[in-house]
């Protein structure tokens, strides 16, 4: 599945990918839709946004076509313009029932909580300065309003070579085991460490909002969509699932 190809998806793909792994286990899984509320200190572990600006979130979830139900801020405003932080908010979700042993159990493989990482500055671990790499690319070149001819590709290539010496020299003293995400910065999910995952109800649910319950698959409603027209063929084909409320 494209969750699987891509290791990312929205929270339809990933309620699909584990629904399906929980399918062909042998048990009874169908997909839920409902609404969650969720703290500013929850958005922020769950997507590494900023939430110092409700409307930064807000514009975030806005162009992820994430349907929003209610937002409350540290002070009342519109956006643009507005410089209120974000307290909470309540969104439409869909997460994952399963029935294992007779008992229904929730899951939402969606929310994952990180740690931020800033990653490191790359400029000084690699010793890079762009006054001295363009200088020395210049070298010998000749530079007019319209071109620029006789590159110096030997400088280039040997302060290139410098660059990825130091910052191999500088990764191996300072972070011997790190990741990618320790030298560019992102995210990395929390390892869930709180014992049993089996939970009778999702405790940010929004319990004053009724569930909706497919027991077999997503309605196309819910669906992105491919159309094909070409000489005389004219075909929608209902494909990936939809990014709204995920």
């Amino acid at each position: 599945m494209g969750s699987i190809l891509d290791n990312q998806g929205t929270a339809f793909d990933q309620a699909a990918l584990m629904i399906s792994l929980l399918r062909q286990a042998g048990y009874t899984a169908s997909y839920v839709k409902g609404r969650i509320n969720l703290t500013a200190a929850q958005i922020n572990e769950w997507l590494g946004v900023d939430t110092t600006s409700v409307c930064g979130v807000l514009n975030l979830l806005s162009q992820g076509q994430v349907p929003i139900a209610s937002i409350t801020a540290t002070a009342s405003g519109s956006c643009p313009g507005s410089t209120a932080a974000l307290v909470s908010i309540k969104i439409d979700h869909l997460w994952v029932k399963a029935n294992i042993g007779g008992t229904n159990y929730f899951f939402d493989p969606s929310y994952k909580p990180h740690t931020i990482k800033t990653g490191i500055n790359l400029a000084t671990a690699t010793g890079y300065n762009a006054t001295t790499y363009l200088a020395a690319a210049k070298t010998g070149t000749t530079v007019t309003a319209d071109y620029v001819q006789g590159i110096n590709r030997t400088n280039i290539r040997n302060n290139l070579n410098t660059y990825a010496t130091n910052l191999t020299n500088y990764l191996r003293s300072n972070k011997p085991t790190g990741s990618l995400v320790d030298v560019i910065g992102g995210l990395t999910i929390n390892p869930y460490t709180g014992g049993n995952l089996r939970q009778t109800e999702l405790p940010y649910r929004d319990t004053s909002v009724a569930l909706t319950e497919w027991p077999s698959d997503i309605p196309n409603t819910y669906r992105t969509t491919l159309s094909i027209q070409y000489q005389g063929i004219n075909k929608t084909i209902p494909r990936m699932r939809s990014t709204a409320s995920g």
